[in-house]
C-alpha cells in the first residue's frame, strides 16, 4: 500500500495536474536516481532515466493500480527505461559537444586514407618526380 501523500499525489496525475507528478518526485526522486544509476553505471544517464520514468508515469498513470504500492511500479519503469537506453546506445556513438572537431576529424580521417592510396606514387612522395633540369 502507498501512503496517503503518494494517492493525493496519483489522483492529481490522473486528473492531468503536473504538481501531482512534482510531489511524487519530491518524494521518490532519489531512491529512483539510485536505481538508474546501479543500472547505468553514469550519474548523468541515470538523471536522463529517472526524468525519463517520471515522464512516462504521468502518461501511464492511469495504468496504476491504486490497491499497489507506487514505488515498485516507479521501479519497474525505471528499470525498463534504462534498458532501452543501454540497448540504444549499444548502437549509437557518442560524441562529446566540447570537442566539435572530434565528429569530424573521425568522419574525415578513413577517407583521406582513401585518398592517398589511390594518389600516384609520385604525389605521395613515393617515386621520382622529373623536373626539367633533371632531364
Amino acid at each position: 500500500m502507498h501512503t496517503a501523500d503518494d494517492a493525493a499525489a496519483i489522483r492529481r496525475c490522473r486528473s492531468g495536474d503536473i504538481r501531482g507528478l512534482d510531489a511524487l518526485m519530491a518524494r521518490h526522486q532519489v531512491q529512483a536516481l539510485r536505481v538508474a544509476y546501479l543500472l547505468t553505471g553514469n550519474r548523468m544517464q541515470a538523471e536522463d532515466v529517472v526524468q525519463d520514468s517520471f515522464l512516462q508515469v504521468f502518461r501511464t498513470i492511469k495504468h496504476f493500480r491504486p490497491d499497489h504500492p507506487f514505488a515498485p511500479w516507479l521501479h519497474g519503469s525505471v528499470t525498463h527505461v534504462a534498458r532501452q537506453r543501454l540497448r540504444g546506445s549499444s548502437r549509437r556513438r557518442e560524441v562529446s559537444l566540447n570537442a566539435p572537431d572530434a565528429l569530424s576529424a573521425t568522419r574525415r580521417a578513413p577517407l583521406e586514407g582513401r585518398i592517398q592510396s589511390r594518389r600516384p606514387s609520385w604525389q605521395n612522395g613515393g617515386g621520382r618526380c622529373w623536373t626539367h633540369s633533371a632531364r
